[in-house]
């Protein structure tokens, strides 16, 4: 079901219909799964979140943002990702560094936790 979803993405085809139906059907899912996501990364995605759950069935959250802020980097950027929530941005944008530096920064404790759980096992 995945891959037809991420299918569907991909080509547009009415994303609000689709984004509502992610949200109905999976809305008390209460597990964590794994989501491969853009660079080869992987993160882990509570399903009752709405951006985590965008995650893992299209494997990219807010995907214009993501291509303009990847078109930006350079393989010498620093980079502060400052709300990183639980790391889908740092862990897209990391692999575009070379010599650049990534820091990344959540208040929410809890969300925190997750944010270093997702970098930790990226490495």
């Amino acid at each position: 079901m995945r891959s037809a979803l991420k299918l569907w993405a991909k080509v547009g085809i009415a994303p609000g219909y689709l984004y509502q139906y992610i949200d109905q059907n999976f809305k008390d899912s209460q597990d964590l799964k794994m989501a491969k996501i853009i660079g080869g990364n992987q993160v882990r995605c509570d399903l009752r979140d709405h951006v985590q759950k965008q995650i893992y069935f299209f494997g990219c959250y807010e995907p214009i943002e993501n291509f303009l802020f990847s078109g930006l980097i350079k393989e010498d950027s620093n980079i502060l990702d400052v709300g990183a929530n639980i790391g889908f941005y740092s862990l897209t944008l990391s692999n575009k560094l070379k010599t650049g530096k990534l820091y990344s920064f959540e208040a929410v404790p809890k969300t925190f936790e997750k944010l270093s759980y997702n970098i930790v096992k990226s490495q």
